[in-house]
């Protein structure tokens, strides 16, 4: 679930892998990579709206920080938030899937499979991203 952004070293990737062994969130400035073992709470929130801005969903993982890795070497807080209006796919469908995989440790054994992979890029692709 990511996409592309450019800087002044080329194009880079942005947002968020999720894998049979971790989250990988991939920001401007640095790039996380959590366990599942690391996460506590997958929890819903959004942003406040002003100044003519919606409101826009968020994703807060409540982590164990001693066990999250930042590559900037900076300390992780106990709360790392995802910001799924910045990724191509919709929110509902990121929400679903740290939810799941947070909760099922065979669901998250499938993402190490090709057919199980193929089926979340699917699940994925076919959700609408506005």
């Amino acid at each position: 679930m990511t996409q592309y952004r450019s800087d002044s070293f080329g194009r880079r990737p942005m947002g968020l892998g999720i894998g049979h062994d971790g989250v990988l969130l991939m920001r401007v400035a640095e790039t996380l990579y959590v366990p599942w073992s690391a996460i506590r709470r997958v929890e819903p929130d959004t942003t406040e709206p002003r100044r003519g801005i919606d409101e826009l969903p968020l994703i807060r993982l409540r982590v164990d920080p001693s066990r999250v890795t930042a590559s900037d070497g900076m300390r992780v807080p106990a709360t790392v938030t995802v910001a799924p209006a910045m990724l191509k796919t919709h929110p509902q469908v990121v929400w679903s899937a740290l939810r799941e995989f947070h909760d099922s440790p065979a669901a998250r054994a499938a993402l190490g499979t090709p057919a199980g992979q193929r089926t979340f890029d699917d699940l994925c692709a076919s959700a609408p991203a506005d």
